[in-house]
């Protein structure tokens, strides 16, 4: 008898078997890598609040605001005011040097890993290797800011609420490119919260951590939280719908502060 040289439906289910396998893998794989990296940011925002702890313990002084970083690293750093803020008040040269200082003085100190060099200048150039450390989500870095953080981010105000006396946060979601201040939020709201939640009380207004989106939004419909008005603060709730689009049709896509004070 002439055999079929087709495939049996035993053969046929191994084969769909065996591509239903791979395909979970990749996604699977997919899946991990992406939790890493959202784990990454948790264990970054863990060790900048360490390094400026510590910093702060032995110098009596704030990374990035230090006054006396030139004395003890000459040639190396640059001084900030010693104002107790850490700033990055556009057209202020003085404070954008203390915001990128930051990473340069806890280098200097020891207090974290890499090389980051001191910097003068208004805006980040395009190329900003060793001065501010990058992260593998989207174009995102994270970047000291100083007083009124939650103010901002809860008005859609510009940098005249910063005089309100908030402390100073560390910011995933900043990146400078060629002197322009190019926001890049790379967190999906269901990401923000699961780092809000993981590392404090996983609303966006309240607590350690505080959320934003771009542009800054100064209505009562907000985009990364139900709102982002000053009076709904305490009240806020993340919006957890991936699908939620912007007012231009993008996904929203949210940054995190985190208070370091």
């Amino acid at each position: 008898m002439k055999r079929n040289s087709g495939f049996t439906l035993v053969e046929l289910s191994i084969v769909l078997v065996i591509i239903s396998l791979i395909t979970g893998a990749i996604v699977s794989g997919r899946e991990m890598i992406h939790t890493a990296r959202l784990n990454s940011v948790m264990v970054d925002f863990n060790k900048y609040q360490t390094a400026y702890n510590t910093f702060s313990a032995k110098y009596d002084a704030l990374p990035g605001d230090f006054d006396e970083a030139s004395d003890y690293w000459p040639g190396e750093s640059y001084d900030g005011d010693g104002n107790g803020y850490i700033c990055t008040f556009a057209g202020d040269v003085s404070t954008w040097n203390e915001a990128v200082n930051f990473f340069n003085h806890l280098y200097q100190a020891g207090m974290i890993e890499g090389y980051y060099k001191r910097w003068t200048g208004a805006f980040l150039p395009a190329d900003k290797d060793n001065l501010i450390p990058s992260k593998q989500i989207g174009r995102s870095a994270f970047y000291p800011w100083c007083a009124g953080l939650k103010v901002l981010f809860f008005t859609g105000a510009s940098h005249g609420l910063y005089t309100a006396a908030d402390g100073n946060y560390m910011v995933f979601g900043y990146d400078w490119v060629n002197g322009a201040n190019f926001v890049d939020n790379p967190l999906a709201p269901s990401e923000a919260k699961m780092i809000d939640k993981k590392m404090d009380d996983g609303k966006p207004g309240t607590g350690k951590m505080v959320v934003s989106g771009s542009p800054i939004p100064a209505s009562a419909s907000g985009n990364c939280a139900s709102s982002h008005l000053i009076g709904d603060i305490d009240t806020a709730t993340y919006n957890v719908d991936d699908s939620l689009e912007d007012l231009i049709g993008n996904p929203i896509k949210c940054r995190l502060g985190m208070a370091l004070d």
